[in-house]
């Protein structure tokens, strides 16, 4: 992680490290629950340094033996803390390398990461997997990560297709490593997980990780769609795999036993279409383990299905969509439960009207010949089918066959006699719809089996045998009777003979024309078919008809005509159809001309093929019928590239498309200028994708035309430009950069192509190592700019071509030599970073890298002040500059090489009179106290600091600024003044020239201004008030840990410290309640320093963690001396004055 990445947004963190990022954060928080404390972010949460502090003690088992702020306000004690913190962890032997208080205190995320690594290196995984120290201390990082892959290694076996772990990120990816890891550590845990898909990663990541916290306590640091992250941060799986090393069941676990799981419930017997059905399985005493349920139903597809479970007991739901048997199947571990394979029989709502009947027995049926039909009831749900059939002798025997599996019913019967039956069903007591249903029954024939195959009798002719077939495959044992019969009834004669066993032909030939009957019976019984009607022609000549001016190629939209003569056919009963490729017929016109002649017109819709059919007594002419092909020229696409100049001897290529134009032929007409003398043709490409090529010898406009079969194509005409050729012997190239130039600067040439025509211009520059880019800019009609940098020093060859022909004088060779280079120039010295004012500043200048050129320095001064350098040379390429700093101020200083800044230049320094922060001393009550609304008052004197600016600011805890007052009272001595408007501590910074003097920030108690000022005598005296009647343990434990403090520090020997006061033995009301009133508050210990009440235990604690107890101290006393000296004296009475003006 790059330091850049520390100011990014968590979305914006790569995924490792936002996976790292919250893994570590539950481990921190894990180690903080003793404490009952929780970090939301690591990167904010140690800024203040108390969540460090607990979570090393924690780790460590060691408690502080420094106090740290628990409620830190202000950034020195936030460092505070992180330092006791990090102290902690060194003494307890860790080494902490490149991370200090600041980089917790900013939130620097890599630093921090590395921090908690370590600790968990350190104290968790080393703990269990050794590991030796490196040279630093610090647990050896590998050695550990060995051992724990080694253990983890060992423990998970039988992974599909013998996968082996090998790292700690991609091979948990699918969750099966971790189930089989919690399997071995706790037997019966995960049993399952041989039998997991590896390919549902998320579904097992969590499996395994709820049963280890469940099972083992182990909790969840990782969160499972972290863990099936194809970029799992490799350090937060060893974090977790670590957990589980002493991890130890929490409940009692037994073997996975699928032969103790039951299955019952109304939902394994019977069930109704789309009614929710339920059934139960009980796996108690059955161990952890995956439980499947399938459903299947009668078509073989899955039922939908939801599976919960409540304790030991497992309900399933599902709801049947169709009736029929529905398999099912329950196992558990992919091992197959008792009573868990079943059939459930689904019902649907009873309604006879669903009933569905088939087969020959509903149609028909032969005397003593058994039949049968079926009777599907899948649909109509449950109910009893009663079957009645009645025939010429009264009742038929029925058998009823019931498929329960299908819910289908075959009903056989027989008929005995022929005759009519009667066929009754009734499903549930209701009546099937369709009943009763009534059917002959016959002799052993089936007339209905006979078949006339008639396709001789299309087009009887006078005189001409006609013949046709008659098939008995399955008729039974008959007679074949035909009868044919002309227009006035008379019979004509008729043969039958056989053709094979089932097939029989027919034969006659008629004498008269017009309409004739054909009747043909089988054994008496009609046959299908068996009666037609049929016209016989007269005899006629089809071969006299002739059809002129019919063309194979009509032009799509526009009308197309031909002639048919019937003149000598003998009849002039003519049609003519035509029909597209779907058979559909289209609009056609016949004009009856006269004489036996006609005329036909028609427009074809598109270019797809028709069908053309001329019939006259109903039978095609002899060219009947013919397939037409039209043709669309407007649908021909002719591509080409009508702003391209094409040139003198090169060759054109046009692209035309007649896809969709239909077959034609493409014709070409092309006229070019005098003298062209050009040929053109066509050439097929591919099929429907033609190429017109011709090269133009002369220039000037070519002409186009194109004409699919003799029609003109819309496309054309078009117009060739043709232009003159290029000629490259009038380009005239030139420039220096044709000749010679420098290393890493741009050479130029030009190249005027303005007389040679038009062409191609083509720039190729190489060097001794490769190509050099370069790029003709056009910069006039013609005339181009050509620039390239050289990068190696040496012959360079430069090719200019036009018209893929080399201009004259190419290839040109210019010799490339070494430049000089001003980022090659090094200039360094304490001269170039600060300077003292009165005193000289000196730097040095290396150019030995930079080849040859001249140095040049120029210094200004503040105000813009010219400063002359002093620049010897020392040897051949350095030199020492030597510059005087007059005065305090910014000086430029700017170093070029050959006119060109060297890197860095120019310079900047400011020049400061050398000061001293530690040496400007603030004094006064006003950094001591302070009264909500009164002015507060303190001095700096800055003396003895040296030069710089004073800066004071004031805000109070809530980080509101108070306006502050500055007054000069003499040279570098000011008085400062604010009034308090909360009653809040007060924090005071002085800053002088950007550092913080000594003891700055100074924190103020600042009181709620009484109604009125109480003065209780003790200026210049320490007081502490207690009670001695409280029955809080609280309290009582306070004054014991304030007076060991006051010990400590001395303060009970002092002359200005009056004994422990008892506020309620000894004190009237009237004077405990005026000191009461004074502090502002009514518990004790109350500690007043000068009259001025200062806090309790915990603020006294907080004031002397910070400095501010012993200055309040050393004040105090100061002013019990009755300032001893003349010069206290008189400082103190002048300040007391400055002070009371302001207040009035």
């Amino acid at each position: 992680m790059s330091d850049s990445e520390d100011e990014k947004t968590p979305v914006e963190l790569a995924e490792w490290a936002q996976i790292q990022r919250k893994t570590f954060t539950r481990w921190c928080n894990q180690q903080l629950k003793p404490r009952s404390l929780e970090i939301e972010d690591l990167q904010v949460g140690l800024k203040d340094g108390v969540m460090l502090v607990n979570l090393v003690e924690l780790l460590t088992q060691k408690p502080s033996t420094t106090r740290y702020t628990k409620k830190p306000r202000i950034k020195m004690q936030m460092v505070e803390n992180i330092t006791i913190g990090l102290k902690i962890l060194t003494d307890d032997g860790i080494k902490l390398v490149n991370i200090g208080t600041e980089d917790i205190y900013e939130g620097n995320m890599k630093l921090i990461l590395g921090l908690i690594w370590t600790l968990i290196l350190h104290y968790q995984i080393s703990m269990d997997f050794g590991g030796g120290a490196d040279d630093k201390g610090n647990k050896d990082q590998g050695s550990a990560k060995k051992q724990l892959q080694d253990w983890a290694a060992n423990l998970i076996v039988n992974l599909p297709g013998g996968k082996k772990v090998k790292n700690f990120t991609t091979d948990w990816n699918d969750g099966v490593a971790l189930c089989s890891m919690v399997e071995a550590v706790a037997p019966g845990l995960c049993p399952e997980y041989t039998s997991l898909d590896p390919n549902a990663k998320l579904e097992n990541a969590k499996l395994g990780l709820d049963r280890a916290e469940q099972g083992l306590g182990v909790p969840k640091i990782i969160e499972a769609e972290d863990l099936v992250n194809p970029n799992i941060d490799e350090l937060s799986v060893l974090t977790y795999v670590s957990l589980l090393k002493n991890a130890t069941p929490t409940i009692d676990l037994i073997p996975s036993d699928p032969l103790k799981i039951k299955v019952f419930g109304p939902g394994t017997e019977t069930a109704w279409v789309n009614t929710p059905t339920q059934f139960t399985i009980d796996t108690t005493g059955a161990g952890f383990g995956k439980l499947d349920v399938k459903i299947v139903d009668p078509h073989g597809n899955d039922v939908p299905l939801e599976l919960w479970k409540k304790d030991d007991e497992n309900k399933v739901q599902y709801t049947p969509t169709v009736p029929g048997p529905h398999k099912f199947t329950v196992t558990y571990n992919k091992v197959d439960v008792p009573e868990g394979n079943f059939t459930v029989k689904v019902m649907a709502p009873t309604d006879s009207s669903k009933i569905k009947l088939s087969g020959d027995g509903l149609e028909k049926a032969f005397v003593n010949k058994p039949t049968c039909f079926v009777v599907d009831a899948a649909e109509a749900g449950a109910g009893d089918l009663a079957v009645t059939i009645v025939g010429p002798g009264g009742k038929i025997p029925v058998e009823v066959v019931n498929n329960e599996d299908d819910m289908k019913y075959t009903v056989h019967y027989t008929p005995d006699k022929a005759g009519p039956v009667l066929i009754t069903l009734k499903y549930a007591g209701n009546e099937v719809d369709g009943c009763p249903i009534n059917l002959e029954v016959v002799d052993d024939v089936d007339p209905l089996k006979v078949k006339i195959l008639s396709k001789g009798l299309d087009d009887p002719v006078v005189g001409k045998e006609t013949k046709f077939a008659v098939c008995l495959a399955g008729a039974g044992n008959g007679d074949l009777k035909v009868t044919v019969c002309d227009e006035d009834g008379t019979p004509l004669k008729v043969t039958i003979a056989d053709l094979d066993s089932d097939n029989k032909e027919v034969k006659f030939t008629p004498e008269n024309p017009g309409k004739h009957t054909v009747s043909v019976t089988w054994s008496g019984n009609n046959v299908p078919d068996g009666d037609k009607e049929i016209n016989v022609g007269k005899p006629i000549d089809l071969t006299a008809c002739i059809i002129t001016d019919l063309t194979t190629h009509p032009v799509v939209g526009s009308p197309t005509h031909f002639t048919v003569d019937c003149s000598k056919v003998g009849s002039d009963d003519l049609k003519v159809e035509i029909l597209d490729n779907k058979g559909d017929p289209q609009q056609v016109a016949v004009d009856n001309l006269g004489s036996g002649r006609f005329g036909v017109s028609y427009t074809a819709p598109s270019a797809e093929p028709l069908k053309l059919q001329v019939k006259v007594e109903g039978s095609h002419v002899p060219s009947s019928p013919v397939t037409v092909h039209p043709i669309d020229p407007t649908k021909i696409v002719v591509n080409v590239e009508s702003d391209k100049d094409w040139k003198v001897g090169e060759p054109v290529e046009i692209a035309v498309d007649v896809t969709q134009a239909g077959p034609g032929q493409l014709g070409i007409n092309l006229s070019a200028p005098p003298g062209s003398g050009t040929d053109c043709h066509a050439k097929e490409v591919s099929p429907g994708q033609m190429s017109v090529v011709f090269t133009p010898n002369a220039a000037g406009d070519h002409v186009l035309n194109l004409t699919y079969s003799d029609n003109s194509v819309p496309a054309t005409p078009i117009t060739i430009k043709v232009v003159p050729r290029a000629d490259a012997k009038q380009v005239v190239v030139e420039g220096d950069g044709l000749k010679e130039g420098q290393v890493g600067k741009p050479a130029l040439f030009t190249i005027d192509t303005s007389k040679a025509g038009p062409g191609e211009l083509d720039v190729k520059v190489r060097g001794p190592k490769g190509p050099i880019d370069c790029a003709p800019i056009e910069i006039g009609d013609g005339l181009y700019e050509v620039s390239y940098t050289p990068t190696d020093e040496g012959s360079h060859i430069i090719a200019v071509k036009y018209a893929d022909q080399h201009v004259p004088g190419s290839a040109f060779r210019p010799q490339i030599e070494k430049a000089s280079n001003a980022q090659d120039v090094v200039a360094y010295g304490k001269g170039l970073e600060t300077g003292v004012p009165g005193t000289d500043n000196e730097f040095y200048v290396d150019t030995t890298q930079a080849g040859d050129g001249n140095l040049d320095i120029k210094i200004q001064g503040p105000e813009g002040t010219d400063i002359k350098p002093d620049i010897s040379q020392i040897t051949d390429n350095r030199f020492k500059v030597v510059y005087p700093v007059p005065k305090d101020g910014d000086y430029n200083i700017n170093i070029t090489w050959n006119d060109i800044h060297i890197h860095k230049s120019p310079f900047h320094i400011s020049a400061k009179t050398p000061f001293n922060p530690s040496s400007v001393l603030a004094t006064g009550p006003g950094l001591m106290y302070g009264v909500v609304g009164k002015l507060s008052l303190f001095e700096v004197d800055c003396r003895s600091a040296g030069n710089g600016p004073l800066n004071i600011n004031v805000e109070d805890d809530d980080h509101n600024l108070v306006p502050v007052k500055v007054v000069e009272t003499q040279p570098n001595c000011y008085d400062v003044s604010f009034v308090p408007s909360t009653a809040l501590p007060h924090f005071v910074s002085v800053n002088f020239n950007d550092f913080n003097i000594k003891n700055s920030p100074f924190k103020i108690n600042v009181m709620a201004r009484p109604e009125k000022d109480i003065n209780l005598g003790g200026e210049g005296k320490i007081r502490v008030y207690y009670s001695t009647t409280t029955s809080s343990e609280k309290i009582r434990s306070n004054c014991r840990f304030l007076q060991s403090l006051l010990e400590r520090k001395k303060v009970h020997l002092r002359e200005d410290f009056e004994p422990w006061i008892p506020i309620d033995i000894g004190m009237d009301r009237e004077e405990r309640n005026r000191i009461f009133e004074k502090a502002g508050v009514r518990m004790t210990p109350m500690v007043f320093i000068d009259d001025q009440y200062v806090g309790g235990y915990d603020d006294v604690v907080e004031l002397d963690e910070i400095g501010e107890l012993d200055r309040l101290l050393s004040y105090c006393a100061l002013k019990y001396r009755n300032l001893k000296t003349v010069e206290e004296a008189r400082k103190a009475d002048e300040l007391f004055r400055r002070q009371q003006a302001a207040e009035q």
